[in-house]
């Protein structure tokens, strides 16, 4: 019995969302290092969460680029995957793409983008769903 040829190996990077997700395995993703973190947490304002300003926070909106708090991370999610995903910067895994927003947003940014719009990041009196 002839076992059929496997499919070519695809890169990652060629243009076809296809190809891309057929070929997305765990391997495009990886934990963010202790070095990545700190660069992360060291850009301007991501030392407190973004909405409440809790210190230390160690989750992020990936859609913002933001840092969020444990508490307002869960907020985020009871909004929906397709209004804010968050990830955990030490439990989850990154794809370059995801690290690579982190390195160019930050919580200052997008308080300042927000606040020139008349917007406020400000969940202290969250809503209730």
């Amino acid at each position: 019995m002839d076992l059929p040829e496997p499919p070519p190996i695809i890169s990652v990077y060629n243009d076809s969302p296809a190809q891309v997700h057929r070929t997305a395995s765990r391997s495009v993703f990886d934990d963010l290092s202790m070095t990545d973190i700190g660069n992360i947490i060291a850009i301007a304002g991501n030392d407190k969460c973004v909405d409440c300003g809790t210190d230390r926070p160690e989750w992020a909106s990936l859609g913002f680029g933001a840092m969020v708090c444990l508490e307002c991370a869960g907020y985020h999610r009871s909004l929906g995957v397709h209004i804010s995903l968050v990830r955990s910067l030490k439990m989850d895994s990154w794809s370059i793409t995801q690290k690579n927003k982190l390195l160019k947003g930050g919580n200052r940014k997008f308080s300042q983008h927000l606040e020139a719009k008349g917007k406020t990041t400000n969940l202290s009196k969250k809503i209730e769903l």
